[in-house]
C-alpha cells in the first residue's frame, strides 16, 4: 500500500470519526437527564464497586444532570419523561481485561449513544471496574455536551396519553380514599368523643326526724310513718331484705345504716338526698 493510500484511508477514518462525534453530540444535546439505575445486570448488588454512584458522577461531568432511578425524579422529567436518556453499563466478556461499555436509550427504548469499550487490566475488581468506567467515559467527554432545549423532544406518544389516564384515575381513586378517610375521622372523632359523665348522687343531709311506725292491716310488713304532728309522712312498703323499705310514690328507700334509720330520696338534679330519721316500731 503507497503512502498516498495510507494518508486517504487515515483522511477518512478521522473524517469519519468527526462526522460520527458531530451527529452524537447534535443527538444528545436534546437530553437534559441521564436516569442512572442503582444495579446494572452483571452486578450482584446495588453499587457494586461504586460503579453506579460513580456513572451519576461522570454524567454529571460531562454536561447532564443525572439522577438515580432510586430518587426522586424533577418534575420536568415527570411531565416529560423524553428529557431523560435512560443509561446502562454493559460488560463485554475478556478473560485478562475488564471491559465496559455505555449504552443511553430514549423514551422510546431506542438506543441513541454507545460508548467506547473502556478497558482495564487491573486484578482488582472494584480497581479494575472503575478504570474501565471511566475509560469508557472518556468518548463521552469528547462530545461537549450542552442541552438545547430548542431539539428537545415532547413526549406525544400514545403511551404518554394512557398514563396521563391512568394518573387522572389514579388522582380520582386517591380523592375518593381522602373522602372515606374522612368519613372515618369524623366517626372515630365521635366516638372518641369523652363521653358525657354521669355525675354520682350527691349526699344532701340534714337532721333526724322522728316518726312512728304504724302497722297496716295488709298481713305484711308494712307501715305507715306518722310524724310529729300525727299525719302519715310515708307508707313504707317491706322489700323482703331485713331492714330495707321502699317508700310507697316516692323514689326512695329507709334502710338502716350502721344501727341508724335513714330515708334516701333521689332528686330531679341527679343529687341523692339522705336524712337521719328515728322510727318507733
Amino acid at each position: 500500500m503507497t503512502s498516498i493510500m495510507v494518508k486517504k484511508m487515515f483522511l477518512l477514518c478521522s473524517l469519519f470519526v468527526c462526522t460520527t462525534i458531530v451527529l452524537a453530540q447534535d443527538n444528545l444535546n436534546a437530553y437534559k437527564y441521564v436516569i442512572v439505575p442503582s444495579m446494572y445486570d452483571f452486578q450482584r448488588e446495588t453499587d457494586q464497586y461504586q460503579l453506579n454512584s460513580l456513572s451519576k458522577f461522570l454524567f454529571e461531568k460531562y454536561g447532564f444532570i443525572s439522577v438515580l432511578d432510586s430518587e426522586t425524579y424533577p418534575e420536568e422529567i415527570a411531565n416529560n419523561a423524553c428529557l431523560a436518556l435512560r443509561a446502562d453499563v454493559l460488560k463485554d466478556p475478556g478473560m485478562f481485561k475488564t471491559k465496559l461499555k455505555i449504552q443511553l436509550k430514549n423514551c422510546k427504548n431506542e438506543v441513541v449513544y454507545v460508548s467506547k469499550v473502556g478497558e482495564s487490566r487491573e486484578k482488582q475488581f472494584k480497581v479494575a471496574y472503575n478504570k474501565a468506567l471511566r475509560d469508557a467515559f472518556s468518548s463521552l467527554s469528547m462530545l461537549n455536551h450542552k442541552f438545547d432545549s430548542s431539539q428537545a423532544i415532547v413526549n406525544t406518544s400514545p403511551q404518554v396519553a394512557q398514563t396521563d389516564t391512568s394518573s387522572k384515575e389514579e388522582i380520582k381513586r386517591l380523592q375518593e380514599e381522602i373522602k372515606t378517610l374522612k368519613r372515618e375521622k369524623q366517626v372515630e372523632v365521635v366516638n372518641k368523643a369523652p363521653k358525657a359523665e354521669i355525675s354520682k348522687p350527691k349526699e344532701v343531709k340534714s337532721k333526724s326526724v322522728n316518726f312512728t311506725a304504724k302497722l297496716k292491716s295488709d298481713g305484711v310488713f308494712n307501715y305507715d310513718l306518722i310524724d310529729e304532728n300525727n299525719q302519715i309522712a310515708y307508707t313504707i312498703l317491706f322489700s323482703g331484705k331485713q331492714d330495707v323499705y321502699m317508700v310507697k310514690d316516692a323514689n326512695a328507700i329507709i334502710y338502716k345504716m350502721n344501727g341508724n334509720w335513714v330515708i334516701a330520696t333521689s332528686k330531679h338534679d341527679n343529687s341523692l338526698e339522705v336524712k337521719a330519721i328515728k322510727i318507733t316500731f
